[in-house]
C-alpha cells in the first residue's frame, strides 16, 4: 500500500493495523505521519513521525517530515535542528536545505 493511492482513509485503516500487529514498523508509523499530515492532524503527525525516528533514528525522510510539522506547530528551532540532522546525513538533500535557508534567514531578520 502506498500513501499516495488516493484512498487516504483506506490506507490510514491498513497502516493502522500494520502497526498494530508490528508496533516497530518505522515505515508505516511514518505512512501514517504522511497521512495524518495530509489532514493537518500536526499533533497526531508528529506522534508518528517520532515515533519512526525512535524505532530507526536514522530515518531521515521522518525527521524531514517532523521538521515540517514543528514549523507548522511554531516550533523553529526545533525544525532547524531537524533539518540540519537530515543534512549531517544526507548533504544532497535540497528540500531540507531550503527549508533551513529559509528559516535561518527568517531568525536573522529584525523583528
Amino acid at each position: 500500500m502506498r500513501v499516495e493511492s488516493g484512498n487516504d482513509a483506506g490506507a490510514t485503516e491498513a497502516y493502522e493495523r500494520v502497526v498494530e500487529l508490528d508496533p516497530d514498523n518505522a515505515v508505516a508509523n511514518h505512512d501514517l505521519g504522511i497521512l495524518a499530515k495530509k489532514r493537518n492532524d500536526w499533533t497526531e503527525a508528529g506522534l508518528r513521525f517520532e515515533r519512526a525516528l525512535e524505532l530507526k533514528p536514522d530515518y531521515t525522510n521522518a525527521a524531514y517530515q517532523l521538521g515540517i510539522v514543528r514549523e507548522q506547530q511554531g516550533d523553529n528551532d526545533a525544525a532547524i535542528f531537524l533539518y540540519e540532522a537530515v543534512l549531517k546525513r544526507d548533504p544532497e538533500n535540497t528540500r531540507a536545505a531550503q527549508r533551513l535557508e529559509r528559516l535561518q534567514a527568517l531568525q536573522d531578520s529584525p523583528e
